[in-house]
């Protein structure tokens, strides 16, 4: 048998404590002095499946209409603040806890190398200039918008995949790009703060 990396205790550790929450336990922060009051717990918990604000977890089912939901990737970590009911943690704030430096495209393959159709494709990097690697790739329907989610850190882009056109004019902190696609390419017409 090998030895557990610390990465690997470390999942083992939170998956645990999730189960523990899933199963009634107590923790989190809240109106811990008022009896009779639901006290607010939080979760540490990585993403198995994520669709549509439903988020599957190794310690159950956890539901928000946090606009995060829909940009996460099975292996990722996330943070939530909720409260457990049968087995289903209902999250009124989450966040992405790992990895740290993440971007969300959901566009043609073609620019990242990727071949015909469209995909969604996670990226992550070590820092905003950071080494970018592919960290989830998945077919989706072609078609529609083409959308971009990164953060630009110290006037750089994060975990930035390469073979997209540049963001020109892009905002400091997170924010969601959107975007066409003809056969010229990607075109990027409007940029939002996120979330």
């Amino acid at each position: 048998m090998s030895k557990l990396c610390r990465r690997e205790v470390l999942a083992l550790v939170l998956a645990l404590t999730s189960l523990a929450l899933a199963q009634g336990g107590q923790g989190g922060q809240g109106n811990q002095g008022r009896e009779g009051e639901e006290r607010a717990h939080t979760l540490y918990a990585q993403v198995n499946l994520a669709k549509d604000g439903v988020v599957g977890l190794s310690a159950g089912r956890l539901e928000t209409a946090s606009p995060w939901a829909k940009y996460l990737a099975p292996g990722m970590w996330v943070r939530a603040w909720g409260e457990w009911e049968d087995g289903v943690f209902y999250a009124q704030r989450l966040e992405v806890a790992q990895p740290g430096f993440f971007s969300y495209y959901k566009g043609p393959a073609a620019p990242l190398g990727l071949g015909g159709g469209w995909v969604e494709a996670w990226h992550t990097s070590d820092g905003a200039g950071g080494a970018v690697r592919r960290l989830a790739v998945q077919s989706v329907t072609p078609g529609g918008e083409v959308i971009l989610l990164v953060r630009r850190i110290s006037g750089r882009l994060a975990a930035f995949p390469a073979g997209l056109p540049l963001v020109v004019n892009s905002l400091p902190g997170w924010m969601l790009v959107r975007g066409l696609s003809d056969a010229s390419g990607v075109h990027w017409t409007g940029i939002q703060r996120f979330p």
